[in-house]
């Protein structure tokens, strides 16, 4: 069975239409690939120097017409590739059913068991900061004053903020570059970038059977 791929980045129109084509230029027998953007607009061509980038490769982009995120495409995704660590935290706060198949396209290709225990111990932490922050809310409409209850929810929540900071500050540097506003030169810089991971991957699960 193929595995079905779902690239993420901002806009749907530079680096997850280059990845969606590549794999499927390289990787169409062992896998069917899509693309999405967190802010996408419906229905825009890839931008030019996208497919001027990946015809230096010589991989035709072919037509391509971008889509926003939706769940639907989450659930067809057996594994989510997202450009950023932004992309994918913004990801998994939407859809926190797909944290097991949600990764960075560079951490999924580089370290993917450790980066996914990292992202569990981000989502309970950002868990328990909401949790605590609900409490303190209700204590402040509820009661006046600092008693010893509303005083406890108040340092759970401090403690929770500061797990999150600290977390976050940790967060290896996974991204791809977005190439939007630069020259052809920047927009080949993405492609390279993203047919050496791609082939990486592709490697990767050659040896793993």
């Amino acid at each position: 069975m193929k595995e079905r791929i779902l690239f993420v980045c901002t806009g749907n129109t530079c680096r997850s239409p280059m990845a969606e084509t590549i794999l499927n230029h390289h990787g169409k027998d062992r896998a069917e690939a899509k693309s999405a953007g967190l802010f996408a607009n419906k229905g825009q061509g890839a931008n030019p120097l996208a497919v001027k980038a990946l015809e230096k490769l010589g991989i035709p982009m072919g037509e391509h017409h971008s889509q926003p995120l939706t769940g639907e495409l989450v659930d067809w995704a057996t594994l989510i590739l997202t450009m950023t660590q932004n992309h994918k935290q913004s990801l998994i706060m939407d859809y926190p059913e797909a944290i097991d198949k949600t990764y960075t396209l560079k951490e999924y290709v580089y370290d993917q068991l450790e980066q996914n225990r990292f992202w569990k111990s981000w989502q309970e932490a950002v868990s328990e900061r909401e949790e605590a922050r609900l409490i303190v809310d209700q204590y402040a409409k509820e009661t006046t004053g600092l008693d010893d209850a509303k005083k406890e929810a108040v340092e759970r929540l401090l403690k929770a903020e500061e797990r999150v900071k600290t977390l976050e500050e940790e967060i290896p540097n996974y991204d791809i570059k977005d190439p939007f506003g630069g020259d052809l030169e920047e927009y080949q810089t993405v492609s390279r970038e993203l047919e050496y991971l791609i082939r990486q991957w592709m490697e990767k699960e050659e040896e793993q059977g």
